[in-house]
């Protein structure tokens, strides 16, 4: 019962922040992120200035989303910085236990029940994939499922010297 609330607390914020509010769009500054960190502290976009980042919207209920984080572990392990954000509503047990499970050693933020967060990257489905280019705009996104060779290919591409 209680996973059913939490699903329809996340919807209805999605929902809530729909186009008309949208934001988050290729090309467009990423909207600022400061959020609590599983296990402790916080974690900012900020924190990666000056370098490319891929961010992960999640949720730990949507299998999609847990396949999706684990299909990032890869990139993470070639050293580009993948930031998971779950937005789970009603606090971080679940979300470590499925981090815990899954594998998963990318920094995870707890994002839930942040309707201003889901506005500010109009978040309408999950999971929802980002790259935030290192001049901090967003390059890509890929909303839904996406096979982690397109983010890859993205943040090769964000890579190659100009005029490539």
């Amino acid at each position: 019962m209680r996973r059913v609330a939490v699903a329809l607390a996340l919807t209805l914020a999605l929902a809530l922040a729909g186009p008309a509010f949208a934001g988050g769009d290729v090309g467009e500054v990423a909207p600022a992120i400061q959020l609590k960190k599983l296990g402790g502290g916080d974690v900012s976009l900020a924190d990666h200035a000056g370098k490319a980042v891929v961010l992960c919207f999640f949720a730990t209920w949507s299998k999609a989303s847990v396949e999706q984080l684990r299909e990032l572990v890869p990139l993470h392990r070639q050293g580009i910085a993948v930031l998971g954000i779950c937005l789970d509503v009603g606090g971080d047990e679940a979300v470590a236990r499925t981090v815990e499970r899954e594998g998963i050693p990318m920094p995870i933020a707890l994002g839930g029940g942040d309707a201003d967060l889901a506005r500010a990257y109009a978040l309408e489905k999950l999971p929802t994939v980002v790259v935030v280019s290192k001049d901090g705009r967003i390059a890509a996104r890929f909303d839904g499922f996406k096979d982690p060779a397109a983010v890859k290919a993205e943040i090769d591409r964000l890579a190659a010297p100009a005029g490539r």
